[in-house]
């Protein structure tokens, strides 16, 4: 890990010993905060403004230059996610993707302003902090690939503006059983969303009406789950759906007529799962959705950048 620095960058360090310390401001405290978390393969010249460190962007927040954007995927981090980080109390934009970060997620809750978090393809585990609700201003979380383990927390429910929501693939093992119980009622408030991605967990129950009412839905995986019940009649009424995918549940019943005879979906032939014995297009049990494979595919997320307020850096 670098050195924490005593000295860094915005201030002059050559002070006389009777002099008292100058409070740090709090861009010094983002620069502190930010070496800290620099455990990876990024290497940040201390003698440059914050400004040209590579993955950080710095824009002006009631009168001081503050960090908004950090961008660390892909870098080799390791260990904890730095408490430090809960300092960068401007930052809207998080990407610590693709690393190799472990246990769960420290108390951020003071990043209130922001907007993009993404800490996908980790090994962090454990459960779900509800600090984690506080974050209003989210309007993209991805936590796939993880090794969380816990009911579906009902307070996300709270995260009122988010469009994107990626909860999957926390069960890489037998021994795994990642999110586990029903889909939260009190997620019908999440009425933005575009992706709701939950696949490879453990939810049981059956899959709540209110899922049917997401009218800007765009893509819906609960594949490889322990889903029981019918098929909701509705999904064929969402214009903006372009995925849904079910199959890996016990689910019984017919698919829903609204599915079978939506406009944009045809050859149904080549979206279903066949089986023994079994009429295409009748059963539930083998629905498979729009991807056109039976092989389990990669899901992949829309450009996170897409929700973030680019102009906030102009």
């Amino acid at each position: 890990m670098l050195c924490l620095l005593v000295c860094v960058v915005f201030t002059d360090c050559k002070k006389k010993s009777n002099d008292a310390p100058a409070p740090e401001t709090t861009t010094q405290q983002d620069s502190l905060a930010l070496i800290k978390v620099n455990t990876g393969t990024i290497s940040w010249n201390k003698a440059l403004p914050m400004d040209n460190w590579q993955g950080v962007r710095i824009a002006q927040v009631n009168g001081e230059r503050r960090v908004v954007y950090l961008d660390l995927h892909n870098s080799q981090l390791s260990g904890k996610i730095p408490a430090e980080l809960n300092k960068l109390t401007a930052l809207e934009y998080l990407d610590l993707s693709e690393n190799n970060l472990s246990e769960n997620i420290p108390n951020l809750s003071a990043l209130t302003a922001l907007q993009v978090f993404d800490l996908h393809d980790n090994r962090l585990s454990g459960v779900l902090s509800d600090n984690i609700t506080k974050l209003t201003g989210l309007t993209y979380l991805s936590l796939g690939k993880n090794r969380f383990y816990s009911s579906m927390p009902e307070g996300i429910g709270l995260l009122t503006k988010l469009v994107v929501l990626d909860l999957s693939a926390q069960k890489l093992s037998l021994s795994e059983p990642g999110f586990s119980g029903n889909i939260p009622a009190a997620w019908a408030s999440l009425t933005q969303l575009q992706y709701l991605h939950l696949h490879n967990n453990s939810l049981t129950g059956t899959i709540p009406n209110y899922l049917t009412t997401l009218s800007m839905l765009v893509s819906l995986t609960l594949d490889d789950n322990n889903l029981g019940g019918n098929i909701p009649a509705g999904f064929g009424n969402i214009g903006t759906l372009e995925n849904i995918a079910l199959n890996g549940n016990n689910l019984a019943g017919n698919i829903p007529a609204d599915l079978l005879t939506n406009p944009n979906w045809n050859r149904w032939e080549n979206y279903i799962v066949p089986q023994s014995g079994v009429n295409l297009g009748i059963s539930a049990a083998t629905f498979y959705g729009i991807q056109k494979q039976v092989q389990p595919i990669e899901y992949q997320l829309p450009d996170k950048e897409l929700f973030y307020r680019i102009d906030t850096l102009l």
